[in-house]
């Protein structure tokens, strides 16, 4: 193994178990915590677009900047960074995965709309930027709550928002309200947190 892929060890495991490709007792758990920052575009009264940072934890930050720097110079490694982020795309940044939007108990689809970024953080914590599209016609079109959650179904990382204190951002709405959020601490989507958003007119 090359020196890259000893020092992404953990991350390519996370990787992994995001695509189903590891299972049993050693998923069972959170092994991380990622964090969620969230904005919502409003259009014609329905959501649009979402937008989202998903940033990991200090220590798995800490694995990923290292193996993005020239060993010789600590320098950012440019060519690194981008299989790094070709990494965290496959991980975090699949859509319908660590994030999904439902109304009515029916869920939406999610498309990229453009590529995710690769972002640290003032103080050091890395991740990625998406910006999704939200497909509705499976969804209720009525002005109904939205439910927005950040979850990984693999167990690998348990969530939590970036600024609770504002854990949305909304644009294209007039009169933005949420519910409190939510963290959910048992069944299938256990670890993850959720809100309620609707735009009242």
């Amino acid at each position: 193994m090359n020196q890259f892929g000893r020092r992404v060890l953990a991350l390519a495991t996370a990787s992994a178990a995001a695509c189903g490709l590891l299972t049993g007792p050693a998923l069972a758990h959170p092994h991380g915590v990622m964090a969620c920052g969230l904005a919502v575009h409003y259009e014609n009264g329905q959501p649009a677009v979402l937008a989202a940072r998903l940033v990991m934890d200090a220590a798995h930050s800490a694995q990923a900047l290292a193996s993005v720097r020239d060993p010789q110079t600590g320098q950012l490694d440019g060519r690194l960074q981008q299989r790094l982020l070709f990494m965290l795309k496959s991980q975090m940044a699949r859509a319908n995965w660590l994030l999904a939007v439902e109304s009515g108990g029916v869920a939406a689809d999610i498309e990229p709309a453009s590529e995710p970024l690769l972002v640290v953080t003032d103080d050091g914590r890395v991740g990625v930027d998406v910006a999704l599209r939200l497909q509705l016609e499976k969804a209720d079109a009525a002005p109904a709550p939205w439910t927005f959650s950040c979850r990984d179904p693999s167990w690998y990382w348990t969530t939590e928002l970036v600024d609770p204190s504002v854990p949305v951002r909304v644009t294209g709405c007039t009169t933005p309200r949420w519910s409190p959020v939510q963290k959910i601490l048992a069944g299938a989507s256990a670890g993850s947190v959720q809100l309620q958003l609707a735009c009242e007119k």
